[in-house]
């Protein structure tokens, strides 16, 4: 189950036919170790306590297992996340990253990476070895030396998961809420975006243009025979699109640094595939965030378009109920991750909610249902896991390491990112473990194999108590949109625009724009946006008359005369829905700390008139002119 999950999930990043099968089988295998806690942990709690209790109908079950084979199993998880994040996956990340033609220099170049890597790790283990023998010489035993290797370890990946999780329990809620139906505001943040993603896109297509102008320049030259093949190789390399016989980009060879025969080389041809592969994959992840951008407008506007057309069809029926439950399915993870913050905060204590559920379900061990144990573990910890992976996967680390959906992530940053979500197994189970505070949870195999290494010094006993009850930091920063409001304030020092521009998460660079028109004053921000949204559609506009990828490729799911289900009525039967959406988003934005964004005062500042659309330009359009080119208000 877990391998089918991995194996879903790992495709929604990187295309499996663009990369090597073994490739794609050690990333499958990596993701599925931190998705095997979601039923590894249940089924260990529920073995301990069949076994603790001898209750027979549960050893009868899928569920249960001898435990023996469940330590066996947790041993090997344990110890392949160990090898993979800190051998085979940085240097498959080194393997795909080099820009060497032969497989031999290649696999040494991976390797010295990998070495130097090593080597910086054991430096900081030889200051950590050096300071215990100069200063605490009762700590050399290999007991105690054992355990702290242990939690520091443990401890590095705690703070990570945590932070991760934290983000991830308020943002995932809070997108379903904002994006369920209220299409003028997701359209009015998408048409923002369109501007900044169109920019990356050419530059990166500049860039790669350029580095392919040189490479074709070079079958003009007397290539010595020893990077003959390497240089043919480069040209095939070069993506069809950018090669002249192709009229698509068109453009010219000649370039600022030409190359002659004298700078072909070794060290210069290693630079030039190491720019070539990176300018493909920079152009790729940039070319794919653009069109995921234009198709959701495409989606949105057509949408918006039928709205007064079937107001009085069995779709806006269906539509409202779509809208309905999407609204309970966020304020069904809002609940959650509520009980799971409480829990974390106020664990080892009676008032903690898991704790407290799962001591109801179990308090009568011959009453107590398979169904029910699973019941209060499995929701919890799935949440827990998917939060943390979910954030992980939206980070973006100097422009090199970040992926994105829809298969336009490449390897290296592929490779980088699951190595990350392996070191969150262990820490995730342990945290679980710790918000039960059962006798079967502290008697687990888990706890045996682990858990006890960890309590051998006090310091591990320590920080494990106050890490997770910390975790109200990040709850605070990611609720109140602290980064954000920090990044305004910073905003134009040079500095710090290198450091957001960077290393950022992906929806806080996408609201950045929100929340910096919120410290302007209403005309000048409704003003902007004006301006800015214009510039957007033009942008919109000019891609799908002079482009034909959106309908060639998989973002043409979506056609202007494809019908829309998830339309809300206006129809009396279905008003009670509106004004209940508007009351509940009136509530939701008081939490918030944003102020109004400038589609309010664009709205504020019109006539409501569902019958009419505003032209993003203030003038009054009718009906029937394309929905690409207005916002409905």
């Amino acid at each position: 189950m877990t391998l089918i999950g991995s194996y879903l999930l790992v495709g929604r990043y990187i295309n499996y036919r663009e990369q090597p099968k073994y490739l794609n089988a050690v990333l499958i295998i990596s993701l599925s170790l931190p998705l095997s806690l979601i039923f590894l942990l249940p089924i260990d709690l529920l073995s301990t306590f069949s076994d603790q209790h001898s209750i027979e109908v549960f050893k009868g079950s899928l569920f249960y297992l001898d435990r023996h084979t469940i330590n066996a199993l947790w041993r090997i998880n344990y110890w392949l996340t160990f090898f993979l994040t800190w051998v085979l996956l940085p240097l498959l990340q080194y393997w795909f990253d080099s820009g060497y033609y032969k497989l031999k220099d290649r696999f040494n170049e991976s390797m010295k990476n990998l070495l130097r890597f090593q080597l910086l790790m054991l430096s900081c283990c030889a200051i950590g070895f050096a300071y215990i023998v100069f200063y605490h010489r009762s700590w050399l035993n290999a007991t105690f030396l054992n355990g702290l290797i242990i939690t520091v370890s443990h401890i590095y990946s705690l703070i990570l998961a945590l932070w991760l999780m934290a983000h991830g329990l308020i943002q995932l809620p809070r997108e379903i809420w904002e994006n369920a139906g209220d299409y003028n505001a997701v359209l009015y943040n998408l048409y923002e975006r369109v501007p900044y993603l169109n920019e990356k896109m050419e530059d990166s297509k500049f860039e790669l243009q350029d580095i392919s102008a040189k490479i074709l320049g070079i079958g003009s030259l007397d290539v010595p025979l020893d990077y003959r093949d390497w240089c043919i190789q480069l040209e095939k390399d070069i993506p069809f699109e950018f090669r002249p016989e192709n009229q698509r980009y068109a453009y010219s060879l000649d370039t600022d640094e030409p190359i002659t025969a004298r700078n072909i080389n070794r060290s210069m041809l290693h630079d030039l595939t190491f720019r070539l592969q990176r300018a493909k994959w920079s152009f790729k992840h940039n070319s794919v965030a653009f069109k995921q951008v234009i198709c959701k407008i495409t989606t949105l506007d057509t949408t918006i378009g039928h709205e007064n057309e079937q107001m009085s069809s069995s779709t806006s029926i269906q539509g409202t109920t779509l809208f309905v439950s999407t609204k309970m399915w966020s304020v069904m993870l809002a609940v959650l991750a509520v009980i799971i913050v409480e829990s974390e905060l106020f664990h080892g204590l009676k008032i903690s909610i898991i704790n407290i559920v799962v001591r109801k379900v179990t308090n009568s061990p011959e009453d107590t249902s398979l169904v029910a144990v699973l019941a209060s573990c499995v929701p919890f910890l799935t949440f827990m896991v998917f939060s943390a992976l979910a954030s992980l996967f939206k980070i973006k680390i100097f422009d090199i390491y970040h992926v994105i959906s829809d298969q336009g992530s490449d390897p290296v940053s592929t490779t980088f990112f699951i190595s990350y979500a392996c070191r969150l197994t262990i820490p995730l189970s342990y945290n679980f473990l710790m918000l039960l505070d059962t006798d079967f949870a502290r008697a687990s195999s888990f706890q045996e194999f682990l858990g006890n290494s960890i309590k051998l010094i006090s310091l591990g006993n320590f920080l494990n108590d106050i890490l997770p009850r910390l975790i109200v930091i990040p709850i605070c920063l990611s609720l109140f949109h602290v980064w954000d409001k920090i990044k305004t304030k910073m905003k134009g020092n040079l500095l710090f625009d290198y450091l957001f521009d960077e290393f950022d998460f992906y929806e806080d660079e996408e609201d950045e724009d929100a929340n910096e028109d919120s410290d302007n004053s209403t005309r000048h921000s409704s003003r902007r946006g004006n301006g800015s949204i214009r510039e957007a559609r033009q942008i919109v506009q000019e891609y799908l008359r002079n482009s034909r990828d959106l309908e060639d490729s998989r973002y043409s799911g979506i056609t202007p005369d494809e019908p829309h289900n998830n339309i809300i009525s206006t129809g009396p039967l279905l008003k009670a829905f509106q004004w209940i959406r508007n009351a509940a988003n009136q509530i939701y934005s008081r939490f918030l700390s944003r102020e109004t964004n400038s589609y309010s005062a664009i709205a504020n500042d019109t006539p409501r008139n569902r019958n009419r659309r505003i032209s993003l330009d203030g003038e009054e359009e009718e009906n029937s002119e394309s929905a690409s080119s207005s916002l409905l208000i």
